[in-house]
């Protein structure tokens, strides 16, 4: 660090970080204005502080760093009398100590005012976040000098903050379309977001702690440790970008191996690949304007990055390129039932699996849906059946004519979503989850859920019953009735 440097930097920016320092803390303590519930305002207070600190991380290497993107001034500041190893690090250290002065400034006010009640959660959560504050200034500031210029530095560090998101918008899109049984219920979509984005791995941790600052939380030491190992290669990667940076860069086309071009086409790919996941369940007419207006996006993207308005075959023959991958990966997908996942379905892995079935079935024959053109009201006079068959794990050997049973029409119903067939089965459906607590409410648990399935027939209902309760609901006389499996076809039978 070069003190003449950081003093130089405190001196220049001293009014804006009195503004804005005192603005952060004044906004982080707006909880404790309704002091009802001093647990509750200290830990909506400790989120509130925490997000904003995260803010500034963004937002001060754009303020502390534009001046490598202005010729005027690139070549001023590159050449003062201090090492460019010193210059970048003494303005990482700014950034740091102006953004902990407000953060924990924050911090001992609110311990303060909430009467350091939970202080050793507290403690941990701004601790936390003072690693937070530190990896995230290392890694933003590595992503804003991508670029060569003021635009497409902004531009291209917000695009890879966005694209963990994205991709986890085009992996549950192209897995919902084409995955039977998926319902957004797995996880590992979600721990693939989480594991792409730093801010997320440490968000969670901090906000996860914040959140429940009265109970005993544990942290994830891997959302710890992978972050750590970020900022570790974005020092490396800050000596290619800051330490040997040439001052030419500046102002010229942002073309390096990570900016405009990669960034363009992951995009697009991601956003194909959703569209031809919507091509192969619905067909590709109704996707053509789409697929249209994504390449008018694409070709304007290429006008922006290379500041000139000139069609180049090349863009488009690389568009092309990737339409036809992602519609073969999506047609794959479909023609190998995803690739064997859908018929991989987990049964008992977990303490507890649950079965759910439901159907709106004909009185007259239970093992029929029941369904036709007939008004609202008169629909009522179906039959509605629900079952829940919940099954320890341990005690699965006690169940197995009924677990058949229902894998079977699983298993079937599979079979009928890649065939593509029409049913007449649509008020009829089946759910499968694994998990460690009597319900289904842990990260780790599975869930499936799956339409048009084939009613279970009369007989394999009585069987299920001889395990789980089955109750029918009928709608009679204006009023809901409802009988045990047994005691409804008995009393049909009676009529």
């Amino acid at each position: 660090m070069n003190r003449k440097y950081f003093k130089f930097l405190l001196k220049d920016h001293k009014i804006a970080v009195l503004f804005f320092g005192l603005l952060f803390i004044g906004i982080s303590l707006t909880p404790f204005i309704d002091n009802s519930n001093r647990v509750d305002s200290l830990s909506t207070s400790l989120t509130i502080s925490f997000i904003l600190a995260l803010m500034l991380t963004y937002a001060l290497p754009i303020l502390l760093l534009a001046f490598i993107h202005r010729k005027r001034s690139v070549d001023l500041y590159l050449s003062l009398p201090i090492k460019r190893s010193e210059q970048i690090t003494t303005i990482l250290l700014f950034a740091f100590c102006v953004t902990s002065v407000f953060y924990l400034g924050a911090g001992v006010l609110q311990i303060i005012l909430s009467g350091a009640v939970h202080l050793g959660k507290v403690l941990q959560v701004l601790l936390l976040g003072e690693l937070s504050i530190a990896i995230m200034l290392i890694f933003n500031s590595l992503l804003y000098l991508i670029g060569n210029n003021l635009f497409d530095s902004v531009v291209i560090a917000g695009a890879y903050t966005v694209l963990p998101f994205l991709l986890l918008l085009s992996l549950n899109t192209f897995s919902t379309e084409l995955l039977a049984g998926y319902s957004g219920g797995f996880d590992l979509m979600e721990d693939i977001y989480i594991l792409l984005s730093p801010a997320s791995m440490l968000g969670y941790n901090v906000l996860h702690l914040a959140g429940n600052i009265a109970t005993v939380v544990r942290i994830r030491m891997l959302y710890v440790i992978l972050p750590v190992i970020i900022a570790v290669l974005s020092v490396f990667g800050l000596k290619k970008e800051f330490v040997e940076r040439k001052s030419e860069r500046a102002e010229q086309l942002s073309d390096g191996i990570f900016a405009y071009p990669t960034i363009i086409n992951a995009y697009a790919f991601l956003i194909l690949l959703m569209f031809a996941a919507a091509v192969v369940t619905g067909g590709f007419k109704s996707m053509i304007i789409f697929y249209l207006l994504l390449l008018v996006v694409y070709v304007v993207a290429m006008f922006i990055y290379r500041r000139e308005i000139k069609f180049k075959l090349r863009s488009v023959i690389g568009y092309i390129i990737s339409t036809v991958i992602s519609l073969a990966l999506a047609f794959a997908a479909w023609n190998t039932h995803f690739f064997s996942l859908a018929d991989k379905y987990e049964v008992g892995t977990r303490k507890y699996m649950t079965y759910q079935y439901s159907i709106t079935a004909d009185p007259d024959d239970l093992g029929k849906s029941f369904h036709d053109n007939k008004t609202p009201i008169e629909v009522d006079s179906g039959a509605y059946i629900f079952i829940e068959a919940r099954i320890p794990t341990k005690d699965r050997g006690q169940y197995e004519e009924q677990i058949s049973i229902m894998n079977r029409h699983i298993d079937e119903a599979i079979d009928r979503y890649y065939s593509k067939k029409d049913t007449d089965y649509q008020t009829t459906s089946i759910s499968l989850s694994n998990h460690e607590g009597l319900s289904r409410s842990d990260r780790d648990d599975t869930y499936y859920f799956y339409r048009d399935v084939r009613p279970l027939s009369e007989e394999e209902l009585l069987k299920l019953a001889e395990k789980f309760d089955i109750t029918v609901e009928t709608y009679d006389d204006d009023e809901w009735k409802t009988f045990s499996l047994e005691d409804y076809i008995k009393e049909r039978g009676n009529d």
